[in-house]
């Protein structure tokens, strides 16, 4: 799960986690507080489709 988490892309051209947590919250992954840490596991299993910054109904759903 480690190595997925660090290589997996999160974004155009943002590969990783921590690479995530900088792009879309301006913080380290291991600054993020739980509910912004829990929100980037409500991207998968489609993390290119959809975007922890900008969270449709859908994903606020899944996020409860």
């Amino acid at each position: 799960m480690e190595v997925y988490l660090n290589v997996i892309e999160m974004g155009d051209g943002i590969y990783g986690a921590n690479a995530a947590a900088q792009a879309y919250f301006h913080k380290e992954a291991f600054d993020l507080n739980p509910a912004a840490g829990s929100g980037h596991s409500i991207l998968f299993p489609n993390p290119l489709k959809w975007s922890a910054a900008n969270p449709t109904d859908y994903l606020r759903h899944r996020h409860t």
